[in-house]
């Protein structure tokens, strides 16, 4: 879609995530730095960030320190929001995973280095995508999974995780440590001037 209306869409991965190196004891905004020599260069003038889940928390330490003559506005989808902001408003499950992924995060991601790694290291994506049917099932019907299987965003899914666990779960352990703990700015301090979007669920504003 992107290309159809003449967005260049660019998505560098996290240390750690895909073919880049993993850093240990990196921090949000030391992310910016590679964001920084990125942009430099590809020598872009100006553009957008968008950060969706885990990603939100780079996305607007970019939009607090990048230059705000470069950076034209921010998109957040179904962001995270800092430790210190609290539980209210979450499920019991979502609460038990917040506590699991700041304090015992390895122990947490067991099931997911177990299950996911080697098939995300598999040159074949389809036994990944045979597993998010399979864990469909418990909540659909085998024609229900078939036809979610074929939507853009749980194969975007299946993209994704193959990324994210292609080098183990060190990078996935890494971002748990930064993002449960202080990003190093307030969200209250990124201006975005009328330049934001954010957008979970059917939330949008």
């Amino acid at each position: 879609m992107a290309k159809d209306i003449g967005i260049r869409w660019i998505a560098p991965d996290r240390p750690g995530i895909g073919k880049s190196t993993f850093q240990s004891g990196r921090s949000i905004l030391g992310y910016v730095d590679d964001i920084r020599q990125l942009v430099r260069h590809l020598g872009l003038q100006q553009y957008y960030i968008l950060g969706v889940s885990g990603g939100s928390a780079y996305a607007l330490a970019c939009a607090k320190t990048l230059p705000r003559e470069q950076v034209r506005g921010v998109g957040i989808g179904a962001g995270v929001a800092p430790w210190s902001a609290g539980r209210r408003g979450q499920t019991l499950k979502i609460m038990y995973q917040m506590y699991m992924m700041k304090y015992w995060p390895r122990h947490m991601l067991k099931t997911t280095r177990d299950t996911y790694v080697s098939l995300a290291r598999d040159p074949d994506p389809a036994p990944m995508a045979n597993r998010f049917r399979q864990d469909l099932l418990p909540y659909m019907d085998a024609a229900q999974a078939d036809a979610y299987m074929e939507t853009d965003p749980m194969q975007s899914a299946v993209r994704v995780f193959r990324q994210y666990y292609a080098q183990g779960i060190d990078a996935h352990v890494e971002d748990m440590r930064v993002l449960t703990r202080p990003w190093g700015f307030d969200i209250e301090d990124v201006a975005t001037k009328d330049q934001g979007v954010f957008e979970h669920g059917k939330a949008l504003r």
